[in-house]
């Protein structure tokens, strides 16, 4: 799996040749990352599509979506034990928007540094 990592944190889409593609989540079925919902700051429906959307729940781009929203609601104990779930599972490449590849367990450790540093950890 690839991922594209927002500058925001951690929005993910996972990237394809496909220059037709209106909406974020490339190669998963649209709203099932809660990407669009994410970048347009409607963090309860991003929830909502990531909570119930047809994507495996342990999915590293579910994950770090769903932590990412947490987080911005303020959750940031429910954000860390999202986060954490990713480094418990088999890492998996992601790209960064820069077109940087790093690993689930990277992006996850950026995402619980970021929490930390907010909250003058």
């Amino acid at each position: 799996m690839r991922g594209i990592l927002l500058p925001s944190l951690l929005a993910l889409s996972v990237t394809a040749p496909l220059a037709a593609q209106t909406y974020g989540e490339i190669g998963y079925p649209r709203g099932s990352l809660g990407y669009d919902a994410l970048m347009a700051g409607d963090l309860r429906t991003a929830e909502l599509q990531l909570r119930v959307g047809p994507v495996a729940k342990d999915d590293p781009a579910v994950l770090i979506n769903l932590g990412q929203v947490y987080a911005r609601l303020g959750r940031t104990k429910e954000a860390e034990v999202v986060f954490r779930r990713v480094l418990d599972a088999p890492a998996v490449d992601l790209v960064l928007a820069s077109g940087r590849e790093v690993s689930s367990h990277k992006a996850a450790s950026m995402a619980l540094l970021g929490i930390a540093r907010v909250a003058g950890r």
